[in-house]
């Protein structure tokens, strides 16, 4: 997993790219990670619990119909959190 944080005065950023193994219970754990990550941006302070649906749902699919939970496939998940705004892309 690599992330990169640069601060300016706008408020943290941070980039992302991550692989895990597909299988479910690697998405639980990372789901709850970028939710902290998130959270720390300011990016989705309204819309939180909405945003982690959609994320354990991204993620899920890629498992469990993108890669019919192979370990030996990835799910790769690329991202960028800004203050106020945030983009996540989930591929299988």
């Amino acid at each position: 997993m690599r992330l990169v944080s640069q601060s300016q005065s706008a408020g943290p950023n941070v980039d992302l790219s991550i692989s895990i193994p597909s299988y479910v219970k690697a998405t639980s754990a990372l789901v709850d990670k970028l939710m902290m990550i998130i959270s720390g941006c300011n990016s989705a302070r309204e819309q939180e619990g909405d945003v982690e649906v959609a994320l354990r749902e991204a993620m899920a699919n890629a498992v469990l119909h993108g890669d019919q939970q192979n370990a030996r496939e990835r799910v790769y998940i690329r991202g960028r959190i800004r203050l106020g705004e945030f983009l996540i892309v989930v591929k299988d």
